[in-house]
């Protein structure tokens, strides 16, 4: 009973031409009653480890009338796991099993053989990615490029994107997004691929999948700019590894200048000021220097 333990490069639980074999995969056999086997020569069946060739093979086993045997992953290389996809096809020679494989061809007679149990096992990279734009597709990621929300009241609608960039299924995904300055972001709600809405969510959340949040700011003013940060957390569903990733957004209100209540320039209304006095004088001695001519004309007559 045996065959092989190989790398589904491709995850479609077939082995294809050029796929490498992975080896020192541990196997344990097991009876039809689940217990231990004992070989013809009376002794209790080890477990096996895959060759270089990914080979295995358990020999020298009595003959099963009725039942099977059945074959275990029990242990694997670090940073591999079997492949997501089961039994697929029509070849049983060629296809992969779950984390364990019953015989399926009859093992009645000496030199009987089931070479048809097969595992396939695949490695993950997993991350995920948000990102943060507000209803007018400003990004925002920096402070040179806050935007201006002068004419918005100080807020506008925000919303997200997040996408599963890695090769694993991802679970315990959570949405949360933290503000610094003036304004702050509220009524965050996301609605995840299975439809339920809310910033956690179980999972999985497939490969190449996305979702979308929305959420509001308000509140920013001209005494401080505002900053906020988006950010998204999960787990690979198999490997367990954390991943995480976050997008800033960042806006500013822009102070109204000064209107004075008289003259604008105080150094200009001085001047004017002084020019004014200068001209109202000037006028007294004119009329003044009138009067006193017309006398003086009278007093001649």
């Amino acid at each position: 009973v045996g065959d092989t333990t190989w790398i589904d490069a491709d995850r479609n639980g077939i082995q294809d031409a050029g796929e490498p074999p992975l080896a020192n995969v541990e196997l344990t056999l097991v009876g039809p009653d689940g217990g231990s086997v004992t070989d013809v020569n009376g002794v209790v069946v080890a477990p096996q480890r895959s060759d270089s060739n990914g080979r295995y093979l358990f020999g020298d086993l009595p003959t099963l009338p009725s039942g099977s045997y059945t074959v275990k992953v029990t242990q694997v290389p670090a940073g591999y796991f079997l492949t997501p996809i089961a039994e697929a096809g029509s070849d049983r020679a060629i296809d992969s099993s779950t984390a364990e494989a019953s015989s399926w061809l009859p093992l009645t007679q000496n030199g009987s053989e089931d070479l048809t149990l097969d595992f396939g096992f695949v490695t993950y990279e997993p991350s995920i990615e948000i990102v943060k734009q507000d209803a007018d597709g400003n990004d925002a990621n920096t402070a040179d490029t806050a935007v201006d929300l002068t004419g918005k009241n100080g807020g506008t609608s925000l919303e997200f994107i997040v996408t599963n960039t890695g090769d694993e299924p991802l679970v315990d995904i959570e949405v949360t997004d933290a503000s610094t300055g003036s304004g702050t972001v509220e009524a965050l709600s996301c609605t995840f691929p299975d439809g339920s809405t809310g910033v956690a969510w179980a999972g999985p959340f497939m490969p190449e999948e996305q979702f979308s949040c929305t959420a509001t700011l308000s509140g920013v003013t001209a005494d401080t700019a505002h900053r906020d940060e988006a950010t998204v957390t999960a787990a690979g569903e198999f490997t367990g590894e954390p991943v995480s990733s976050d997008d800033p957004y960042h806006a500013k209100v822009v102070k109204a200048p000064d209107l004075a209540v008289t003259g604008g320039n105080p150094a200009v209304g001085a001047m004017l000021g002084t020019a004014g006095g200068s001209l109202l004088l000037l006028g007294a001695v004119l009329f003044v220097s009138r009067s006193r001519r017309r006398a003086m004309n009278e007093d001649a007559l």
